[in-house]
């Protein structure tokens, strides 16, 4: 009954010892595969990666919806030609610390003077400016050929920095500048046949519903015209949209320094941090063999007790079992010396 018992605690004892190295081995692992220490007291503010914000440097140049995102100016090289026609759009968000001088910059960053050829003349199409919020919203027209060198401009004079936001596209409007001039070229030929009938009619019966038919077609040949007319704008004068924005000044005070005790403090500090983050890494990669190592020792430890127990007790019953002739060579246990 007793060996059926010692069976059942051993074989208990194995199983939690495996299982223990089980959960050992998986705590060790998870450990292995974390970051280093440093990543552990990251805050997660210096994810370049991460993507920064709408209004940021980098927000969203080069990433609009619709049309070819052209941040490098590669599509500003090359006019639009018969062939090809582009349409270009820039946004951009400027802030600065002088709202009166950079509107004054904007202002006289066109080619809209007198020694500007009349076809090549730059403008604005609409200019909203709140003195009071200090800030303002200029639609510009900018000659096509002259885009890119136009954002080189605001990029040198403002700085990275300041350039919050920059968006460039471009829009291939061929097929439906060709498709809207053969419609246009059609509608000419239908109005010239319609007074060719208009001619040819000799009732006023005969030439009402003639000319009805001739005001309909002239009022789409107009439309036509206004479309193509307004595209062909937009080919010629890319559109600039820039929104000016004041901010203050960043306050830099170079009289304050950091006191010797905050610096001595931080570097205490940060060797205490390391010899801990050392001391985590030492019990992560001792914790598998604790876990196996210690259950071990005590099943051994009790296994040897067991034994000698076992052996105490077998010597003593034969040291009892009297004087027949037989005489034990074993030490008297501490029982035999009382009584003798």
């Amino acid at each position: 009954m007793q060996t059926t018992k010692r069976k059942k605690r051993i074989l208990v004892t194995v199983l939690v010892v495996v299982l223990v190295a089980i959960l050992s081995i998986s705590v060790f692992a998870a450990c292995a595969g974390m970051d280093s220490p440093n990543d552990w007291f990251d805050d997660g503010g210096s994810n370049n990666n991460a993507s920064p914000p709408p209004d940021a440097p980098g927000g969203d140049a080069g990433n609009g919806s619709g049309g070819d995102s052209i941040i490098d100016g590669e599509f500003f090289n090359e006019p639009s030609s018969p062939t090809r026609l582009i349409v270009y759009t820039v946004t951009m968000t400027i802030h600065s610390y002088s709202f009166s001088d950079a509107l004054l910059f904007l202002r006289g960053s066109l080619n809209n003077d007198l020694s500007t050829a009349p076809a090549q003349r730059e403008w604005f199409d609409s200019q909203q400016i709140q003195y009071q919020e200090r800030v303002a919203v200029l639609v510009a027209r900018v000659h096509h050929t002259r885009v890119h060198a136009f954002v080189d401009i605001m990029i040198a004079e403002f700085g990275m920095n300041a350039i919050r936001h920059l968006n460039e596209q471009a829009q291939d409007v061929s097929l439906t500048h060709h498709d809207r001039a053969l419609r246009i070229a059609e509608q000419e030929r239908y109005l010239e046949w319609l007074h060719e009938e208009l001619e040819r009619a000799l009732s006023f019966t005969a030439r009402a519903p003639i000319q009805t038919r001739i005001n309909a077609a002239q009022l789409t040949l107009n439309q036509l015209i206004t479309a193509q007319n307004t595209v062909n704008q937009q080919i010629e004068f890319s559109t600039v949209t820039i929104t000016l924005r004041e901010t203050d000044p960043p306050i830099v005070d170079e009289d304050r320094e950091p006191s010797r005790v905050a610096v001595v403090f931080g570097n205490v500090w940060m060797v205490i941090s390391n010899i801990l983050i050392m001391f985590l890494y030492i019990i992560a990669a001792l914790l598998p063999f604790a876990a196996i190592g210690v259950p071990l020792f005590f099943l051994i430890r009790h296994l040897v007790r067991k034994r000698k127990a076992q052996r105490l007790a077998m010597v003593g019953g034969i040291g009892g079992m009297g004087g027949g002739g037989y005489q034990s060579n074993c030490p008297p246990t501490q029982g035999q010396q009382g009584n003798e």
